[in-house]
């Protein structure tokens, strides 16, 4: 019997990675080696990751219902993404030195967001992110965050959140609307 695949984080942009709690808890020691800062939506216990590596706890349930923090959340991540901290990753034991100490690569910052599955939760903290820090709009965060992880899908009261989080930076515009009945609709153009 084979063991289990761990998906991997996706990479959104340079140095911004969407998971699921999977990662932290199955690749530890991954983690610890190419993260610089993880936000943790994932509203459970998982195990406890290096003391050098500042986690930014979101305590809500996937609900449409649950206010997420977007501000903060956008506002850490931009910071950390400018911050000098960088992981290190050893490289193979057999390049080394003169010294015959092993060398290393340093990467610059890098942050993982996740949630439970790296569906809904983390999903939209990062195309909050996408609008107020990169100037995108919810309809290309949206479809460019699904381009790097297909199974990206924010439930409906957390995109509800994105089309006034878009307004909010975006001069009171926005790209999604409520249609007939409820439905979550793009703006034609």
């Amino acid at each position: 019997m084979n063991p289990p695949v761990i998906p991997l984080p996706d990479e959104i942009i340079p140095g911004l990675w969407l998971g699921s709690k999977h990662v932290r808890i199955d690749l530890k020691d991954y983690i610890s080696t190419c993260f610089t800062h993880v936000v943790d939506a994932s509203n459970r216990q998982l195990p406890e990751l290096s003391s050098s590596i500042p986690v930014f706890h979101v305590k809500l349930t996937d609900s449409a219902f649950s206010q997420l923090p977007l501000e903060e959340v956008s506002d850490f991540i931009h910071s950390a993404l400018k911050s000098d901290r960088h992981a290190v990753v050893a490289k193979d034991e057999t390049q080394q030195h003169d010294t015959g100490v092993p060398t290393s690569i340093t990467k610059k910052a890098n942050v993982l967001v996740h949630c439970n599955q790296g569906v809904s939760r983390s999903a939209a903290l990062v195309m909050a992110y996408l609008i107020k820090t990169h100037g995108f709009s919810l309809k290309e965060a949206f479809f460019h965050v699904q381009s790097k992880r297909e199974v990206a899908q924010p439930n409906t009261g957390f995109m509800k959140q994105l089309i006034e989080f878009e307004r909010t930076h975006h001069n009171g515009e926005t790209t999604l609307y409520l249609g007939f009945g409820g439905t979550l609709q793009w703006k034609k153009g």
